[in-house]
Order: structure tokens, then C-alpha cells, then sequence
């Protein structure tokens, strides 16, 4: 099998990550690799980018050492937790696959430890303005 381009999309909340990630996989025959996070699912989310779990699975993974990097933010005083999946844990890469999709942020320099090929692309606003406004 050839190697496959791994995009991680990083940026600002509400930059465009998902949906540029939402465009290649239309145009692409693509995998993408999720986060998994303790916060609830947004009614617009339909999957693909997160796995949402509980916080004891969450505590269950991390014990186990099955997590590359940890974050998390606190929304309306609920602490919320995002990670990177090892990537043994990572869903299987079809060889019909084309693109590999993430947003990692800047874990992705954690991740290249371990995917080497992996290239990051920053989104941003055209205008600054509109990210203040969200």
C-alpha cells in the first residue's frame, strides 16, 4: 500500500476545520481519525470527528495509556476533556483510502512522534471580525 497524506486541521472554534474536513471527504475516499471527548454532542454534529464517551470510559482509557495527549476546557464551569487516541486504536485504513483527516490542533507535533507523514494545515478567518462575533 502507498502512503497516504494525513491532513490535521488546526484553528480557532468555528474556523472552518469540520467543514473543509466535510468537502474532502465528498471529493476523497477518506479516514478520519477522531478525538474522544467527555462533552455532550452539539445537535449539528453528526459524528466523525469525535467519539463522545463518558467521563469513567474516559478515565478507563487514560488509565490504561491508550491516549497520545490530553486537553481540556472548562464551558460554564463543567470541565470537559479531549484526547488523542494512540494509534493502535485508530480505525482501520482501507487500502481504497486516499485521505487520512484529523484536528489535532497542536497535539498533531505529539502525533508525528508516531505518524511522521503527517502534515498540519492552520485555519483561519479571512476576517478577525468574525471570529469576535462568534
Amino acid at each position: 500500500m502507498q502512503k497516504v497524506t494525513h491532513l490535521n486541521f488546526s484553528g480557532f472554534p468555528g474556523a472552518g476545520k469540520t467543514t473543509i474536513m466535510g468537502i474532502l471527504k465528498q471529493k476523497y475516499k477518506t479516514v478520519i481519525i477522531p478525538k474522544i471527548t467527555t462533552r455532550p454532542k452539539r445537535p449539528i454534529e453528526n459524528g466523525g470527528e469525535y467519539i463522545f464517551t463518558t467521563m469513567e470510559s474516559f478515565a478507563r482509557q487514560k488509565e490504561k495509556g491508550e491516549f497520545i495527549a490530553i486537553e481540556s476546557n472548562i464551558v460554564d464551569g463543567i470541565e470537559h476533556f479531549y484526547a488523542i487516541p494512540e494509534t493502535k486504536i485508530w480505525p482501520e485504513i482501507p487500502e481504497t483510502t486516499e485521505l487520512i483527516l484529523s484536528a489535532f490542533g497542536i497535539y498533531a507535533n505529539e502525533v508525528k512522534k508516531f505518524v511522521p507523514n503527517i502534515k498540519t494545515c492552520f485555519v483561519t478567518y479571512k476576517n478577525m471580525v468574525i471570529l469576535l462575533d462568534r
